[in-house]
């Protein structure tokens, strides 16, 4: 089973600056991410 999700303040941590234009979440300064919980045998993350 496949399930996808975009990163938002209610399933993810966000830290540092980021900005969210048209649905994508952009983590291009230093000191930025997202933290979270994954259960499973696989993830698969698409980074732009």
């Amino acid at each position: 089973m496949v399930k996808t999700f975009k990163p938002t303040e209610d399933n993810c941590k966000i830290l540092g600056r980021t900005e969210t234009i048209d649905d994508i979440l952009y983590i291009e300064r230093s000191c930025s991410g997202i933290e979270f919980e994954f259960t499973g045998s696989r993830l698969d993350i698409t980074l732009c």
